[in-house]
């Protein structure tokens, strides 16, 4: 009996804690609200939520208007921003727009994201009240909200004002610029379009070179075979070099400066044999596409982009503007070298995927064909390379004197000057037979001093520097030199004048 009543006192006891407990838990949660007053919260919350959502689709419609806005000012300066003329304008810094962007998409976005960080703030706001966790008023939070939309929907008004403000300033300044400088400014954005021009035109060459070479991939194996057998020849030819080169220093002994030479000689040698193999690889093609030509506009496009210290597209203009290379002519030239390219390739191309080029009939002459131009290519070039460091040391000239010949002794041969055409530029240490020409009739006009080598080294860079300066093609102004080594168009086209 007594056991009965100690449960009956515990279940008692039980039931009275839990009641407590739930009594506690409620007036925590609701703040010791009535359920009238819940109800009351709750239609608040909905109201702010609301507000603040109807006031959210306020500001994105405010901002699409705003951007029909900035885009209608931004076409009013196209005229100007568009132009060449602009664009050398900003390259020499003359006209900045760091500090008046007038990416009218950037600026929307930026104000869009500005005011969607305040509106998960204050949504987050409204959920903490809906749960009883806020301590916040209902009426000082929908006070937030309507400052909300206010500040925002003023900073839209702001930077309509402000973007209409700063088109002004930079028209103003820009045209100011211009007024003063416009012969300045004419020259750059001509060497700009012309800059622009050639990389564009070579790149777009490439591009297609790419998806002839692709085609020719998805027909037939042969490309990357001959690939394969290049890459070896190459490799091949590059310890033939290494081994004449270390024999002809066990001979002569020469000093530090005349073994730089030999390595000088040996880059050129192994640019040539590169270039010429990948002319052989491509030859059965050659009717519709000169790789020849392909390599001159690459080379190009190189060369610009070294001498204007281009990066990211954008040259530096000081270099450009202060420039004597006829870029005009250096830019059509590469024109009329890549519409040709274009053409032939678009033929090739078309023909592979449409079926009319069967590359399984090519394969066997044009392996064959680049087989016997290597072979013939390595011997010429190997023997050349010797003779070269022959005739770089002097003991070999001491020694070799009776026994050299017109035929095989670069340093011996003449070249007549009638009925010679240059047509190309060439880089400091190059390697080419137009150089040994070069070389001859310069010396024979009494520029040169120095041996027919058939590389284009300092000695022979001074001497089309004294030919550029006699001839007018540069003149003493030029105290720097910037350009003296530069066997360009202008001087090509005096020289040919002569010649003829």
């Amino acid at each position: 009996m007594k056991k009965l009543w100690i449960s009956i006192l515990w279940l008692w006891i039980f039931l009275a804690w839990n009641n407590i407990f739930a009594a506690w838990t409620w007036e925590q949660l609701t703040g010791e609200t009535t359920a009238q007053e819940l109800t009351g919260i709750l239609a608040q919350v909905d109201s702010l939520s609301k507000k603040l959502e109807n006031y959210k689709s306020e500001l994105i419609k405010e901002t699409d208007t705003s951007k029909k806005k900035l885009q209608s000012i931004a076409e009013q300066t196209v005229w100007i921003t568009d132009t060449s003329l602009y664009k050398a304008a900003t390259c020499l810094w003359a006209v900045s727009t760091e500090d008046k962007d007038l990416d009218y998409d950037k600026l929307i976005n930026k104000t869009k994201g500005d005011f969607l960080t305040d509106y998960i703030s204050l949504d987050w706001d409204i959920k903490r009240l809906e749960f009883g966790l806020s301590g916040l008023d209902p009426i000082v939070l929908e006070n937030n909200i309507d400052s909300f939309y206010n500040k925002n929907s003023a900073k839209i008004a702001d930077l309509e004002t402000d973007y209409y403000v700063n088109v002004k300033e930079l028209k103003n300044d820009f045209l100011e610029y211009l007024g003063n400088n416009k012969e300045i400014l004419n020259k750059l954005a001509q060497n700009l379009d012309f800059v622009a021009e050639i990389i564009d035109t070579t790149n777009n060459i490439t591009d297609l070179f790419e998806e002839f070479t692709d085609a020719l991939n998805d027909e037939s194996d042969f490309l990357d075979n001959l690939n394969k057998s290049r890459e070896e020849y190459e490799k091949s030819f590059e310890e033939q070099i290494d081994t004449i080169m270390a024999e002809a220093i066990e001979k002569y002994n020469p000093s530090s400066d005349l073994q730089a030479k030999y390595l000088i000689h040996k880059d050129n040698f192994i640019k040539k044999y590169n270039l010429e193999a990948k002319k052989a690889q491509y030859y059965i093609f050659s009717a519709l596409f000169s790789y020849d030509d392909y390599q001159l506009i690459l080379d190009k496009k190189a060369l610009v982009e070294k001498q204007f210290e281009i990066k990211d597209w954008t040259p530096n203009c000081s270099l450009l503007l202060t420039t004597n290379v006829n870029l005009g002519s250096y830019a059509q030239e590469v024109k009329t070298k890549a519409e040709k390219l274009e053409r032939g390739l678009n033929v090739l191309t078309n023909a592979i995927y449409d079926g009319r080029l069967h590359i399984e009939f090519l394969e066997e002459p044009a392996i064959s064909h680049f087989n016997e131009n290597i072979e013939t290519l390595t011997k010429r070039l190997t023997k050349n390379y010797r003779l070269m460091l022959d005739s770089e040391t002097p003991q070999a000239t001491e020694t070799n004197t009776g026994s050299a010949t017109e035929e095989t002794n670069p340093q011996t041969e003449t070249t007549p000057v009638n009925n010679v055409t240059f047509t190309q530029a060439f880089k400091k240490g190059t390697y080419n037979e137009e150089i040994k020409t070069l070389q001859t009739i310069l010396k024979n006009w009494w520029y040169y001093e120095g041996e027919i080598n058939w590389v284009y080294d300092n000695a022979t860079i001074e001497a089309v520097y004294k030919f550029q300066l006699k001839e007018w093609v540069i003149t003493w102004k030029e105290t720097n030199k910037s350009w003296y080594w530069w066997f360009g168009p202008a001087t090509r086209a005096k020289l040919n004048s002569l010649i003829s």
